[in-house]
């Protein structure tokens, strides 16, 4: 029998890094997977990782869809920083 995994999806401890690194300042275009397992590229302008639940999120206006998203980051992969500067945008609440 295999052990059950129990606990928050691995984060790969570079992908945190990069994104932390840029937060705030710089575009970026990373892999995404979503919850029906197909990855796509995204180019999006990261605001803040937030953790919560005991998973990190990535808040960040997504360029291509012109809205809010949030990403858990163990789906992402490949974060890319592109050298343009974000927008700066309020993040909305509620």
């Amino acid at each position: 029998m295999t052990p059950r995994h129990h606990g928050p999806p691995a984060v790969h401890p570079d992908v945190l890094t990069a994104l932390a690194a840029v937060a705030d300042h710089e575009r970026v275009r990373l892999r995404y997977t979503g919850r029906d397992g197909h990855a796509q590229r995204r180019h999006v302008e990261p605001v803040r990782l937030v953790a919560a639940a005991r998973r990190w999120y990535l808040v960040a206006f997504d360029l291509e869809r012109g809205d809010w998203r949030t990403f858990p980051v163990d789906r992402i992969s490949d974060p890319q920083p592109t050298g343009a500067r974000s927008v700066h945008r309020q993040v909305p609440t509620g």
